[in-house]
């Protein structure tokens, strides 16, 4: 481990980081897991604080089985219960198939746990981890936190890419239609989105062209066409 941080970090912060941290993997932590990818979860404890409390990261291992994503989640303070976490990631298209709880207790008595989801996305075709864990960890953030809502809408974040944003605009025309006595169900909807990811990008595409603010009307009058 000390050899693996003084590559990440340097001689002068690693050994700060090693004094820290060199006791406070628990055995079960460390069967599971190498030095390297000790340091990378250091580096994810390191940025949590008092007003940032959750840390997140959304991965594809090489020693998994075919298909299987993991998401760690690092936090401070009591245990998540799985009931919060569980449907959240469900509604965006993941299944849980595993969950490893790790409890990392530093030098300076300071706790952090470590929430190990292995998942499977519903997709028949194999996700790009890399294109689309940006905007995952954003999305679960904002659904964390109350910002967004936690629905089936969100399985276009990994399905097509969307920004949670994006599957707001998508959101708020299916409560425009309900208003108008529209009669299809939310789960309906939501699972005509997910099937059909193009066309639901060509409907956000149509919303930017139509209210963009920076475009052209001749751009707006186009799109409407």
């Amino acid at each position: 481990l000390k050899d693996a941080i003084i590559e990440h970090y340097g001689e002068e912060k690693g050994n700060i980081l090693y004094l820290r941290y060199h006791n406070a993997f628990p055995a079960g932590y460390k069967e599971q897991f190498i030095a390297r990818t000790a340091v990378y979860d250091i580096e994810h404890m390191q940025s949590l604080s008092p007003t940032n409390n959750l840390a997140m990261s959304f991965y594809r291992p090489l020693d998994e089985a075919p298909g299987v994503i993991r998401f760690k989640l690092f936090h401070m303070g009591a245990a998540i219960p799985l009931s919060d976490v569980v449907p959240m990631l469900e509604n965006m298209g993941l299944r849980v198939i595993d969950q490893k709880p790790h409890e990392i207790k530093t030098l300076d008595f300071q706790t952090t746990l470590i929430d190990d989801f292995g998942m499977i996305h519903e997709s028949v075709e194999a996700l790009n981890v890399d294109a689309v864990k940006d905007v995952f960890q954003e999305a679960f953030y904002y659904v964390w936190n109350g910002h967004a809502e936690n629905d089936g809408f969100n399985r276009l974040v990994l399905k097509a890419g969307f920004h949670w944003r994006e599957v707001m605009v998508l959101r708020g025309y299916a409560k425009y239609l309900w208003q108008l006595g529209f009669s299809f169900s939310q789960n309906y909807i939501e699972e005509t989105f997910a099937n059909n990811a193009p066309i639901a990008a060509q409907l956000l595409e149509l919303f930017m062209l139509r209210f963009d603010p920076s475009l052209p009307m001749e751009s707006k009058n186009t799109g409407a066409n």
